[in-house]
């Protein structure tokens, strides 16, 4: 029997107020007080406000009374901790502006006023009935026909059930046509039912969507309760689809990228506003979202979505004199590519059949995949040099053009990337110096991996890290640099990668890499990825400002080192299907999966490679003979 049936088969129809047709925008109740605490500058108030609580419920069953208030708990707070009225006073603020409508149950609450039934508001609660009325009224929840409130009546729903005796005499109602309706198997269900008042048993989709290997983690600051809590809502949001793909993709971007974006941004922003930035440049694909999130947050310093790549900027630097320096980008990354995929990567014409069996080669599909056939890549590469170098002059003009507006007569630029180790960057700065020798460019990246060849960049390099930088967060640095795979997942594009640029109808317009075979794929799910993280943004961005919160490193990665580390089966699943992401590493001879369905097929051939080994050890998780597979055949 459906919900909307039950409601018909009634008179009287009683709904839960808390986590029922009211949610908190925090994970839990008790993070009130610690909000509490966070706005008032008052030690381990979460502590003090439980200890008070129970020293009022003793005091209560000293008075012989069934329910405490608020003023109750209140007047046992120690007196060293400041006004009580005022502290009272800013929980009950606080109580109203936290809750928000519960849209499945304030359908419900529409439809039994449609129909005519008698509505009422049934609630164990220490607030008072003027505190509860407004939280109801703000939610948009009117014309009920009465409130019980168990501090008012001073009687309740959890201990014997007697607040529903009370509802049905003064109700003037049957048991057997009253249904409550309610989130707590106890003292919404149990305690009904003891009553004979029909129940029906409200689960939150958060709740009713949990497993065994779900994320859980304690929230310890009262921010990433807030971020729970704007979760639980989006979930709410979306009950009816919580299990199709479309939402796991928008839940990911909105549970684990959206804090991370959010994150980068306050210290982009704060950091660019410190040195002094005339002009930020978020560049492809890294910086897709983070350029358009900037401008709807912040958008106080000039900034512009910066199309380029490592191969975009490198290919217009290369002349007679520095090819050998180029030589190892074009010829890296040569796992299992074919020598068509070699030269398409680049747009580069195909050299000449004859030439290429000079150089020891076959063929246009002679697959590199050991250091002696990349060896004869490197002697072909040398025997078309002028070729190369040609082709470095006719894109050199379209691409120094196209920076030159980038930079647009700044003095200061930041150059927005999310990791590892700046190679872009130094391509980026010698196009700039060669067009504008007085620019100062600053790197800003979400991490910096602490390298030999990172170090020697920052000797000439002005290079900032917000989640760590060489020497600092070693700890992070390890989970960053093992699982930047996923990390880069988050900071995308729905665009291909970047080769070059080009002149088009008298404008510069970036030239895409080839369709890498996934590219509707990819394009689906980082659209979907991008809508969650702008919601979260749009939810927290109001509450962070409302209550100064501060979003600590911890709040952020700790929910991430979950997901990536110990994944769910959902996740391991969804995520792991995913392949050839990163379009510089694809090739038709390798396919480069998160982590490659478990198949005896898979396993044990080159063909297939995993990059996240959580996920797949996830997928085989009580498989034995996959397992064994695993340990025995794995690929690097």
């Amino acid at each position: 029997m459906t919900l909307y049936t039950e409601i018909d088969s009634c008179d009287v129809i009683s709904f839960d107020m808390f986590d029922t047709l009211v949610v908190r925008k925090v994970a839990t109740p008790e993070d009130v007080f610690q909000l509490v605490g966070h706005l008032s500058d008052t030690g381990d108030f979460v502590s003090i406000r439980k200890n008070a609580q129970k020293e009022a419920f003793i005091q209560m069953q000293i008075d012989g009374r069934r329910e405490i208030t608020l003023s109750d708990i209140y007047r046992h707070l120690p007196p060293d901790v400041g006004d009580a009225d005022t502290l009272q006073a800013l929980e009950e603020k606080l109580e109203i502006e936290l809750c928000v409508v519960n849209p499945v149950m304030f359908d419900a609450f529409q439809y039994a006023l449609k129909q005519k039934k008698r509505v009422i508001v049934t609630t164990d609660m220490y607030l008072d009935a003027r505190t509860i009325k407004a939280i109801l009224s703000r939610c948009g929840y009117t014309d009920y026909s009465k409130l019980y409130v168990s501090a008012e009546e001073q009687k309740t729903k959890r201990d014997s059930g007697e607040l529903f005796q009370h509802i049905l005499a003064d109700m003037n109602v049957s048991p057997d046509r009253m249904l409550h309706i309610g989130d707590n198997l106890i003292g919404d269900v149990a305690m009904a039912r003891r009553h004979g008042v029909q129940a029906h048993h409200y689960v939150e989709p958060s709740k009713a969507a949990s497993h065994e290997d779900a994320p859980q983690w304690i929230h310890n600051s009262v921010t990433r309760s807030f971020i729970d809590g704007c979760h639980n809502g989006f979930q709410l949001q979306h009950p009816e689809d919580c299990s199709t793909e479309e939402y796991f993709w928008r839940q990911l971007g909105y549970r684990f990228a959206g804090p991370l974006h959010h994150g980068f941004l306050s210290w982009i922003a704060k950091t660019a506003k410190n040195d002094n930035i005339d002009r930020i440049l978020f560049v492809s694909r890294d910086g897709y979202l983070l350029n358009t999130m900037y401008e709807q947050l912040f958008g106080d310093i000039s900034h512009q979505y910066l199309y380029g790549s490592r191969t975009a900027f490198a290919a217009p630097l290369i002349t007679a004199d520095n090819f050998e320096d180029y030589l190892p980008l074009l010829t890296s990354g040569y796992a299992r590519l074919s020598l068509f995929e070699f030269f398409n990567r680049f747009l580069l014409p195909l050299p000449d059949i004859d030439l290429i069996r000079e150089c020891g080669l076959r063929g246009y599909e002679d697959i590199v995949d050991d250091v002696g056939t990349h060896v004869k890549i490197v002697t072909l590469f040398r025997r078309m040099k002028q070729i190369i170098i040609n082709k470095a002059a006719q894109t050199r003009e379209a691409a120094f053009a196209y920076i030159q507006d980038a930079v647009n007569n700044a003095r200061k630029v930041a150059f927005i990337d999310i990791g590892w180790e700046a190679s872009c960057q130094e391509l980026f700065e010698q196009i700039v110096h060669q067009v504008n020798p007085d620019v100062e460019i600053t790197g800003y990246y979400m991490a910096l991996l602490d390298t030999p060849t990172l170090r020697e960049r920052q000797k000439q390099m002005t290079l900032k890290g917000w989640l760590c930088s060489p020497g600092h967060q070693r700890t992070t640095q390890g989970l960053l640099s093992t699982h930047r795979a996923i990390l880069e997942l988050f900071f995308t594009a729905p665009h291909r990668s970047v080769v070059g640029f080009h002149s088009e109808n008298g404008t510069i317009q970036p030239t895409f890499a080839p369709d890498n075979g996934n590219d509707d794929t990819q394009a689906k799910y980082v659209n979907l990825l991008n809508e969650g993280i702008q919601q979260f943004t749009k939810d927290f961005a109001a509450v962070q400002n409302e209550y100064h919160l501060p979003l600590s490193l911890g709040d952020i990665i700790r929910p991430i080192e979950q997901l990536v580390t110990k994944p769910t089966l959902e996740q391991a699943t969804r995520i792991g299907d995913l392949y050839n992401f990163d379009g510089w590493s694809h090739t038709k001879n390798r396919i480069a999966f998160y982590a490659y369905p478990p198949t005896m097929r898979h396993i044990l051939s080159p063909r297939y490679k995993s990059t996240w080994t959580a996920g797949l050890k996830r997928r085989l998780r009580n498989k034995p003979f996959h397992k064994w597979l695993w340990k025995n055949f794995e690929r690097k």
